[in-house]
């Protein structure tokens, strides 16, 4: 028995034994693989087999001490400073089985505590919010390894702990309301990297009070400081062409404004309710002065308004009560309605001989109008006839003008003559309800609604130099039964006579008022109209929407078709244009469908046409086959629009085939004037043609063929976007600009000749793939960024020194590229990511006359071990063959293949020879 419980003691302590070995016996493999996520500071490794914890001790200025259960750890929370960190695998608990610890080095940089967000392919940050920031923050230019490029729309929003702010200038771009409503918000330095910030960026700033705007900025966005009620000192950047609207409103504390010397326009209420600004300095380019600009600015005392102003706009200096006096310079043309209204301390006015358009109720509430008697008068114009009870009125010689609303109620004048006015405004005579009788010598122009239901009127004398009566101007003066128009007159507005006798007593359809018919009756026809002969002019919007016509038929009488004269006859067949015709106003053929202009869609704009306006004959289906004669000087912006057969039109009977025809003489093609003509195969510019706007061919998605003529020096923003057929560009060296995305996506275009271009657009040719050969002259300055991204089928790229700037990304996606850089080094000018795809680039290249590559060096190749390798350079009318070191050398020692293994320093001169073609020519 004692043997037996000596046995199982035995066994039970071997038993024991082998527990206690095994458990002390294995060893956890320690963590491997460590890995730092510089955008998220998370720290990871490889997963330990049998590990079920990992013990991380962390030693620095901020140590910690932690369990995880998965291989990875965020170290964002620490804070800056260096740090040491040991991490251990752990085994079951029990048996407490461990690794041996490793530890990682980890230099925390110092961070603000801002908010940002990866963008551009992860290779860039976003300011997007305040995070943990506040007080005085200097925001970083490089965060976590990146270049902090931008500032995201309501970024800063509502942000109340940030009290200045100071911005890297590796940033760019700031987003709308970035800033807005950062109510602690006191100062913000914004450098001159910065080239565009959005509307609203710092409304509501409550507490701002210092802002200098940089040279880089063009133009102050919509609402960008209003309502900055703390804004005392301002220096705007002497870029800057034009001040938005709202875009300093309400900042109450502005004491005064320098304005930069290219200012060409200040936006509606720019400055309005700024009731400290005592000075405007305004500079010699301003052109506009937008509505209400400066309107309720009680402290402003002596605007000065240089020559130059065209335009003050309605209110623009209402309520101002400091002002004494005003002068405005003869370049004034319009003066909008109530521009000095409450002007409580102003005693004279001077506003220029050469208004054109002047409002009502300009004056009213000053001094200067309070001490006029019965007539107020201001330089030629009669701005109002106060005393409301006068049945006469002979006005003096010099008066030329009769602003708006100038004889409102004056309900005892009968008959009127004026003799030497010109300009009529706006409801000028409204509320005469007993005119009977007015007469005109020199009249040019009538004002909307000028003899608004003035009921008892019936005999108008215009005179012999009327040029336009505009919309509604004998609207409701019902006993007009005719009315005789001059032989001048080139406009007449919408609607100008409805609610007259002239309706009333039509009896044939379309109504006339002598040569002009100025609208239509539908119910005396049924589906055809013919403008009689005789006719000179279609009033504005005269068979607006008549969807029951089948036809127009215009008398070659016919010279005016006013603006949208047709718009909307969708069901339309034929529409016969006038032999005479000299307008085609804007809007004319707006939307007529299915009407066809000649036969088989024969469109042929009579010779003698001078203008097509804007949209006039906007997707028109059956403009197929057209000519633009050559005395039209300008085809107005979307002119042809959407017109999808121009070129080509397939039917059940077979397809009809035209040609788009533009004659020597055409000097003007408008914005968007063919974009979405599928159809068009070729495109003839003439010389004559000095403005080709911007997207004018978008879309075009079969032209194959443009030639563009001597007169275009700049190719505009999309202007050939998405024409995917386009194979062949033809232009002279006089195009000096090609606009952003002006080819993009032209995927079959093969070759382009940039001789003469001094700037390259961004997107300009992107992701044609077509392009195989890239020549890039000495006359070219700037590339923007993204120019040639995805031209994939370049194989090289010669860099001159002359080139002072390359945007970024310029020759991204040139996979089988190398870069032929005559500098030596990448000058300031150049992005450093402008060849972010890391294309081979040889650097201090030699280059002959003729801009070919003539040698190269070995240790001044960047990039040498790039995926693809490198490619020979290439030069139009000649083949390369390899390279020699010998000056002169015929012989290739090298080839791409080889190059590598060239001696370094070594200099590598390229072998070219004369194609059989290009001999051929030159020979010839």
């Amino acid at each position: 028995m004692k043997k037996i419980i000596s046995l199982i003691i035995s066994l039970s302590l071997l038993s024991l034994l082998v527990l206690t070995l095994g458990s002390c016996g294995e060893m956890l493999d320690a963590p491997s693989g460590l890995y730092l996520n510089e955008d998220t500071l998370e720290l990871s490794w490889e997963r330990v087999d049998g590990a079920k914890t990992y013990h991380v001790v962390i030693n620095g200025p901020q140590p910690d001490e932690q369990t995880v259960r998965n291989p990875k750890i965020s170290l964002q929370y620490l804070s800056a400073g260096k740090y040491e960190i040991s991490i251990t695998a752990k085994g079951n608990e029990v048996e407490d089985s461990e690794s041996e610890a490793v530890t990682y080095s980890f230099d925390r940089p110092a961070e603000t505590g801002l908010k940002y967000s990866l963008i551009n392919g992860n290779t860039e940050y976003e300011l997007v919010g305040g995070g943990t920031a506040e007080g005085d923050v200097v925001m970083e230019s490089v965060y976590r390894g990146k270049p902090v490029t931008s500032i995201a729309e309501k970024a800063l929003y509502n942000n109340g702990k940030i009290t200045s702010l100071v911005i890297p200038d590796s940033v760019t771009s700031i987003g709308k309301k970035a800033f807005a409503k950062a109510t602690a918000l006191t100062s913000v330095t914004v450098p001159e990297s910065v080239t565009e910030i959005g509307e609203y960026a710092f409304q509501s700033c409550k507490a701002l009070e210092k802002v200098t705007l940089p040279n880089s900025i063009t133009r102050i966005p919509s609402y960008l400081f209003s309502w900055c009620s703390s804004l005392t000192e301002l220096k705007l950047g002497n870029a800057i062409t034009v001040i938005s609207e709202y875009a300093f409103s309400n900042c109450t504390s502005l004491p005064g404004i320098v304005f930069p010397a290219m200012v060409t326009e200040i936006g509606d209420y720019a400055f309005s309710d700024c009731s400290s600004l005592g000075e405007a300095v305004m500079g010699y380019h301003i052109k506009r002065i937008g509505d209400s600009a400066f309107r309720n600015c009680k402290a402003l005392a002596t605007p000065t308004v240089h020559d130059g102003v065209e335009y003050v706009g309605a209110q623009a200096f209402a309520y101002c009560e400091s002002i004494t006096e005003i002068e405005l310079p003869d370049s004034v043309t319009e003066l909008g309605s109530e521009a000095f209204l409450g002007c409580v301390a102003l005693e004279s006015a001077d506003i220029g001989d050469s208004i054109i358009t002047l409002g009502y109720n300009v004056f009213t509430d000053t001094p200067f109008y309070e001490n006029a008697e019965d007539l107020f008068y201001v330089n030629g114009w009669l701005i109002e006839v106060k005393n409301k009870n006068l049945s006469a009125v002979t006005l003096p010689e010099e008066i030329y003008g009769v602003a708006a609303m100038a004889f409102q109620n004056c309900e005892n004048f009968s008959q009127l003559r004026l003799d030497n006015v010109v300009y009529v405004g706006e409801y000028a005579f409204i509320g005469c309800s007993k005119l009977q009788q007015i007469i005109f010598g020199k009249l040019e122009k009538l004002g909307v609604a000028a003899f608004y239901e003035c009921k008892m009127l019936i005999n108008v004398f215009l005179g012999d130099s009327l040029t336009v009566i505009d919309d509604f101007a004998f609207y409701g003066c019902e006993k007009i039964v005719a009315m005789e128009l001059p032989d001048t007159l080139t406009t007449v507005g919408t609607y100008a006579f409805i609610g007259t006798a002239i309706y009333s007593n039509t009896r044939s359809g379309v109504v006339y008022v002598d040569d002009w018919a100025v609208g239509i009756i539908p119910s005396f026809f049924h589906t055809d109209i013919v403008v009689k002969d005789g006719t000179r002019g279609v009033a504005d919007y005269a068979f607006f929407k008549q969807t029951v016509l089948y036809s127009v038929v215009f008398a070659d009488t016919v010279e005016y078709i006013g603006r949208g004269a047709c718009l909307g006859i969708e069901i339309a067949q034929f529409i016969i244009l006038p032999k005479n015709l000299k307008v085609i106003g804007d809007y004319a053929f707006y939307g007529c469908l299915n009407a066809k202009y000649g036969d088989y869609g024969k469109t042929v704009i009579p010779e003698g046409t001078e203008y097509i306006g804007r949209s006039a004959f906007y997707e028109n289906d059956y403009v197929i086959d057209l000519r633009i004669p050559s005395t039209v000087k300008a085809v107005g912006d979307f002119a042809f629009y959407g017109c999808d057969y121009l070129g080509c039109l397939e039917t059940d009977d077979g397809i009809y085939l035209g040609d788009l025809v533009i004659e020597e003489g055409v000097e003007s093609i408008g914005y968007r004037a063919f974009q979405g003509c599928i159809n068009i195969d070729e495109v003839v510019i003439p010389d004559s043609v000095t403005h080709l706007g911007s997207h004018a061919f978008y879309k075009c998605e079969k032209l194959k063929n443009v030639t563009l003529g001597t007169g275009i020096t700049e190719i505009g923003d999309y202007t050939f976007f998405k024409c995917p057929e386009l194979k062949t560009v033809s232009l002279g060296r006089e195009v000096k600009r090609i606009g952003k995305c002006a080819f993009s996506v032209c995927d079959r275009l093969e070759s382009f000749d940039l001789t003469g271009t001094e700037s390259v657009g961004e997107y300009a040719f992107y992701r044609c793939t077509g392009l195989t050969s890239l020549v890039l002259p000495e006359t070219v300055k700037s590339i923007d960024e993204y120019a040639f991204m995805g031209c994939v089928g370049i194989s090289s790229v010669v860099l001159h020194d002359s080139l002072e700037k390359v945007g970024k990304h310029a020759f991204y996606g040139l996979n089988s590229a190398t870069l032929y850089c005559e500098v030596t080094e990448a000058p300031e000018g150049w992005d450093e990511k402008f060849n972010s795809s890391h294309r081979p680039a040889f650097m201090g290249v030699g280059l002959n006359e003729d801009g070919s590559v003539a040698n190269v060096t070995l240790d001044r190749l960047e990039n040498a071990n790039a995926l693809g390798g490198l490619s020979d350079p290439e030069l139009d009318g000649y083949s390369f063959s390899g390279w020699t070191t010998v000056i002169g050398g015929t012989s290739p020692e090298y080839t791409k293949e080889n190059l590598t293994s060239a001696p370094q320093g070594a200099t590598l001169y390229a072998i070219w020879s004369q194609t059989d073609e290009a001999s051929d020519k030159e020979n010839k």
